[in-house]
């Protein structure tokens, strides 16, 4: 569907115009609104005036009816000069039956035929009667209470003739409201009608083909000679298309470098992330594996060998007399003594093993697939080739190692840190036991076996 090209009002007279219909319709609602709530307050005026009439007679009339002088009751309401707009005048006694009235019985009939739950205290407005050539009325019913005095005698029933001023007969006012209500409809309609054609329609339409030209590239008409803001922005809509290709090109091109410099970038991030997780990973003196290495590996490992349900052996090692070389030959020693064993246990174990220094001069193995027999005899060629080493060095107590054993398969330890603890209290009682020794942990801590001296 294309859209218009005559010249329209701009788009911001067209919303004012709109808003001013819209405005007036609110406007004309509102009156007849107003109108209406105004014929409320003029048959709440006419009852308040018909029950002022019946207040002044009561008032007059309820020590009669206290005496219960029924003889005086009559003399007083043809005595009466009533108000010209008094229409009828009804004194009832408690039980409802007529006591004395003044005025046109017929219209007494109305109110008998009231139910009578709701007379007392009541009001109404009664309909004329044309053939009756009766006149609109304002009926109400108040009690006859002397001064003072909480018990009803009766009641007295007051119509009185409306006001002219409130008169305008129900056919009126429902003919003003409902030509009000429809200029208010019609308004409303208008205004809604020209700001769809004017504003609504002509967007979605050039919405619609931005769209289509944005994903199919194909040349469509455009409003460009349009003198309001709609043509202004099919102008720039249809200059910015006519560049489309050539920003794709450039789009497509840039968009490649940034993917082959974010790539180097990623890959350079990636290999220096890998150094740094090497060197967080690594001890600095004996370049294996550190303490961090083994709380991040080691529950890896532990679940992923008892999920296989594969063993796993752990060796807890430390150096027994290291404090008395450190003190005699110094630091440097220590240092490269704990050096050697880096490089010694490098030596001992495969690729998807793991060698750790805990800590001083503690260290452990972790051994996949290894049951507790092997891991002790790994160690004990471990503790043979370190004693070699300990030979050298001319201190009163040479220097070796004592090595505790736990597997998964052979103590089944419910977790990692269960596993830890045992082959740490191995390696404590090899220590007790004399050192330089391999202990492989008895099922039970208490018990000492597999004990074996080098």
């Amino acid at each position: 569907m294309p859209i218009k090209t005559s010249r329209t009002l701009g788009i911001r007279r067209a919303l004012l115009l709109s808003i001013a219909l819209t405005a007036a319709s609110t406007i004309l609602g509102g009156s007849a609104l107003f109108g209406y709530k105004l014929r409320n307050l003029g048959s709440s005026a006419e009852i308040l005036r018909a029950r002022t009439f019946a207040e002044t007679y009561a008032a007059q009339i309820a020590p009669l009816v206290q005496d219960r002088s029924r003889a005086g009751l009559q003399d007083y309401m043809e005595a009466l000069v009533p108000h010209p707009s008094v229409f009828v005048l009804l004194v009832l006694d408690p039980a409802g039956q007529t006591v004395v009235s003044r005025g046109h019985q017929l219209r007494l009939a109305t109110y008998h035929r009231i139910n009578p739950a709701q007379r007392t205290e009541a009001s109404w407005i009664l309909a004329a009667g044309e053939e009756q050539g009766w006149p609109r009325l304002a009926m109400v019913a108040v009690d006859l209470r002397p001064y003072g005095s909480d018990v009803s005698h009766g009641t007295l029933v007051c119509a009185v003739t409306l006001s002219g001023l409130w008169q305008t007969s129900r056919e009126e006012i429902g003919g003003y409201f409902a030509w009000l209500l429809a200029l208010a409809g019609f308004g409303v309609l208008i205004g809604f009608w020209y700001l769809r054609r004017t504003v609504l329609i002509p967007l979605k339409l050039l919405a619609k083909h931005s769209r289509t030209l944005l994903h199919s590239r194909t040349a469509m008409a455009l409003p460009t000679d349009r003198a309001d803001e709609i043509g202004e922005l099919a102008r720039v809509l249809s200059e910015m298309y006519s560049n489309l290709d050539q920003l794709h090109e450039r789009a497509e091109d840039l968009e490649k470098t940034v993917t082959d410099r974010v790539a180097a970038k990623t890959r350079q991030i990636t290999k220096l992330l890998r150094q740094t997780e090497k060197k967080a990973w690594t001890d600095p003196l004996t370049c294996l594996g550190n303490r961090q290495l083994f709380e991040d590996k080691f529950p890896e490992i532990f679940r992923a060998q008892k999920e296989a349900g594969q063993d796993l052996a752990i060796v807890m090692m430390d150096l027994d007399h290291f404090k008395t070389l450190n003190d005699t030959l110094g630091h440097q020693a220590g240092d490269d003594l704990l050096r050697f064993v880096g490089e010694l246990l490098r030596q001992c174990i495969r690729e998807q093993d793991l060698a750790i220094r805990y800590g001083g001069d503690e260290f452990l193995m972790i051994l996949p697939g290894v049951s507790a027999k092997e891991a002790a005899t790994i160690a004990e060629r471990t503790i043979r080739l370190f004693a070699q080493k300990g030979k050298t060095l001319q201190v009163p107590v040479k220097p070796t190692i004592s090595a505790g054993v736990a597997s998964l398969v052979a103590h089944r330890p419910a977790t990692q840190a269960s596993l830890f603890e045992i082959a740490d209290q191995a390696l404590y009682e090899a220590k007790n036991a004399g050192k330089s020794m391999v202990l492989i942990a008895p099922p039970q801590q208490n018990v000492l076996a597999g004990l074996r001296a080098v």
